[in-house]
């Protein structure tokens, strides 16, 4: 009941299509310039007020929602992205470390010393040991995603306890601990028949559109061409996402972890190869 409605044209002093009024419970309506974030189409606000309960309901016209999706213009969910794979040249080693710490668990906290630790457990050894195992994807020629794959299973452990993981225990203990852990497990998954392993990560404003799938298939051809028996991954068993994601890809769970769930897939059968 008693409801008013006025328009920001009907604003006085706050007339125009680029200014947002809004009402409180001790101020009737104050203007606030909101131009800033709306840089295109005329915006179209409607107040609703409410004597009774003190309140207002702001409603949005369509063109709002347009002219923050054109504010976002750097984000590919709004946009038809189409990516390209290729395999992996040295060239891009600085770009696709940015990548795998802008992805990881420690974005939010960028140093050096954590860039360093990430990198060093996730991204380094496989682009400087097996880069013929790895896959970019580029949009205009600008990598936003990849896939790692180690196919070595018997240089992997090796190689990064004497050249990663010593720089990983310096930086950061729990991180090491936690990943030799994995590391002995990892020996069980091999035997089991998923001797290869892989990691995947794309940037999040590239991620739903398909880019994931085409970077999995072309990792899938390429490791079924090598003979390859099967790859698993580790996955964080909160991310129900990405876990999805793996399962529409033809991985099931093999294992769990603390905190984690390993997936698994099998390119040939038993004594099919």
């Amino acid at each position: 009941r008693d409801l008013n409605l006025r328009t920001v044209e009907d604003a006085g002093p706050y007339k125009g299509n680029k200014l947002l009024c809004v009402a409180n419970s001790t101020k009737r309506l104050v203007g606030v310039v909101w131009s800033a974030m709306f840089c295109c189409s005329p915006v179209r606000v409607y107040i609703i007020y409410c004597n009774k309960l003190q309140c207002c309901v702001v409603h949005l016209t369509i063109s709002v929602v347009f002219a923050t999706m054109n504010k976002m213009g750097n984000s590919a969910i709004w946009r038809n992205v189409v990516a390209q794979v290729q395999n992996y040249n040295q060239q891009q080693f600085s770009a696709l470390q940015n990548i795998c710490f802008q992805t990881s668990f420690l974005s939010g906290k960028d140093t050096a010393k954590n860039r360093t630790v990430i990198c060093s457990l996730y991204c380094d050894y496989y682009l400087q040991h097996q880069p013929q195992h790895c896959f970019v994807a580029l949009s205009n020629n600008v990598p936003i995603g990849y896939v790692l794959c180690c196919v070595d299973a018997n240089d992997f452990a090796p190689t990064m306890k004497k050249a990663y993981l010593p720089t990983v225990k310096k930086l950061n203990l729990w991180q090491w601990l936690t990943f030799n852990y994995q590391l002995k497990r990892q020996a069980k998954f091999v035997a089991m028949g998923y001797s290869a392993h892989l990691h995947i990560d794309i940037l999040p404003e590239f991620q739903h559109q398909g880019i994931g799938t085409q970077l999995i298939a072309t990792l899938f051809a390429h490791l079924e061409s090598l003979g390859v028996d099967g790859v698993h991954l580790v996955c964080g068993q909160s991310n129900k996402s990405a876990i999805k994601f793996y399962q529409k890809c033809g991985f099931c769970q093999i294992a769990t972890m603390p905190s984690c769930v390993v997936m698994g897939k099998k390119f040939f059968s038993e004594g099919a190869k």
